[in-house]
């Protein structure tokens, strides 16, 4: 009858025999439902009825793996920010200890300032440092030297050298010395490197880079014209967003408040092209080694200017205005976006890494 018949097969099932197939093992493991009464087994079995099916068990059991390879991942992922930051902290010390030793005047506190508290806010900004740099790192191709050599350059001159030339116009305290670019070069250094090791690239393959290639893929006038047009940008857009902000922080500047000071245009414009200059240049490898989607590239990059070229120290600057810290916040989140726009733009084919997939299709 089909209900001994159906015994049989369950039990030969239940023996490791494939179904009406005595004698040949089988390839898989049998699960029943305890729900509904029917058997049922992981995907591409057998099931009495005829054909495969995912019973409720397997199910759960695969979002269970699922859930807990997230975790598993998860927590590894927090270890080694946590990891990260903790590097950049030291380092950060150890730099400030080199700009000692080599006869550099440590720079006076803010006014209203203490060191205990700037020292828990550096916790947080280690942190938030070391986050941006794993966000870039999983992203970029290369090895490691390649990599470490983009991270490090891209977060001191974007971080350190370009806060130390906007703080030289624009502040009366000690934030614009030697010292500090000494600091924070031991930290984006040291940082960048552990950061680069910790966070490597997915199950990417990527081929040898072919600079050459790159060069090519315009002519030298269209190069000439992308990259003047691309340095020229930020100023703009500098000047635009500072315009509309203006009438809520100048009378922190004309006071000179919390160690403010305003400049004139014939400081700002030179220091502005200088910054752009310099933006250019460490943006670039950035752009080339990314292996990701041209919107990934600018979500990701502006991401990373906004937290650098101001972010991390509107969120440190606890002695300034609440004002003045969001309004600023804001235009350097406007000012970083819209820049990694233009630059995604003008550049729109830098990354000139093939990444080979399993499969054996690339992307460019």
């Amino acid at each position: 009858s089909y209900a001994s018949g159906r015994e049989r097969r369950t039990d030969q099932a239940d023996d490791g025999i494939e179904p009406g197939r005595p004698g040949r093992s089988m390839s898989y493991r049998r699960v029943r439902s305890l729900e509904n009464g029917q058997s049922a087994s992981v995907e591409g079995g057998w099931h009495p009825a005829g054909g495969s099916l995912n019973g409720p068990i397997q199910d759960r059991r695969r979002v269970i793996w699922k859930g807990n390879l997230f975790m598993k991942e998860l927590f590894a992922s927090i270890g080694r920010l946590v990891l990260g930051a903790v590097i950049y902290y030291v380092a950060f010390i150890l730099g400030s200890v080199a700009a000692g030793l080599l006869g550099m005047q440590t720079p006076a506190l803010p006014a209203g300032t203490d060191a205990q508290t700037l020292g828990l806010y550096q916790l947080a900004v280690s942190l938030i440092f070391a986050s941006t740099l794993a966000v870039l790192a999983r992203r970029l191709a290369g090895g490691f030297l390649v990599r470490w050599g983009a991270l490090a350059l891209f977060s001191w001159v974007v971080y350190a050298l370009n806060t130390y030339l906007e703080a030289a116009i624009f502040t009366t305290y000690g934030a614009a010395s030697a010292y500090t670019l000494v600091m924070q070069a031991f930290g984006s250094v040291l940082c960048a490197a552990a950061v680069a090791w910790l966070f490597r690239p997915g199950e990417v393959k990527t081929g040898p880079p072919d600079f050459g290639d790159f060069v090519r893929r315009h002519r030298s006038g269209a190069w000439a014209w992308r990259l003047l047009a691309s340095w020229a940008a930020f100023p703009i857009i500098y000047l635009v967003f500072g315009w509309l902000v203006q009438p809520f922080v100048i009378e922190f500047y004309r006071e000179q408040m919390a160690g403010l000071t305003l400049p004139g245009w014939g400081q700002i414009l030179p220091v502005q092209g200088l910054r752009s200059l310099l933006f250019l240049l460490a943006c670039i490898p950035v752009a080339l080694l990314w292996r990701g989607s041209r919107r990934g590239l600018f979500w990701h990059l502006g991401g990373a200017l906004f937290a650098f070229v101001g972010g991390l120290y509107m969120l440190q600057a606890y002695w300034y205005p609440i004002t003045l810290r969001v309004a600023h916040s804001l235009e350097i989140l406007a000012d970083s976006m819209l820049y990694a726009g233009v630059l995604t733009a003008l550049l729109p084919k830098l990354h000139c890494w093939t990444a080979f997939f399993p499969d054996g299709n690339s992307v460019h």
